[in-house]
């Protein structure tokens, strides 16, 4: 089978990574928004401010997958992402094992490809906007 006639849809992945990524970290971040970061607060007690951190980490999540799915400033936002990530696994992986930070490896992984690869040639606010990518 020929792979020649996939060469030209390559230039679509960053787009269907960003856009897939970008729902995820919406979805979670909307959830600890809309129940309150006092709750995600009492997961993390044992940092100092925690609700701070909640609050923060249901922010970046939030608004760094707008950022992914509109294409805009994408390098910058999956730095914070992937920090939270990273923080997220560690967490994970001391408390339970890796098993259960697996998702937020892969996290880590994709936010690791998106800084590479940035927002894609197509469909993205930031080539639209500033003619490059910031």
């Amino acid at each position: 089978m020929c792979l020649a006639k996939y060469k030209k849809c390559e230039v679509y992945a960053p787009i269907l990574l960003r856009v897939f990524a970008g729902i995820v970290f919406i979805l979670a971040g909307w959830g600890k928004l809309s129940a309150g970061p006092e709750g995600f607060a009492q997961m993390i007690s044992f940092l100092p401010m925690p609700l701070f951190w909640a609050w923060l980490v249901s922010l970046v999540e939030f608004i760094g997958g707008i950022l992914l799915i509109l294409g805009l400033f994408v390098r910058w936002a999956v730095i914070p992402l992937g920090i939270t990530m990273l923080v997220a696994m560690i967490m994970m992986w001391s408390a339970q094992g890796f098993g259960a930070a697996t998702a937020p490896f892969w996290g880590i992984a994709i936010c690791k490809v998106l800084f590479w690869t940035g927002a894609g040639k197509y469909y993205n606010l930031e080539k639209k906007w500033f003619g490059k990518e910031v």
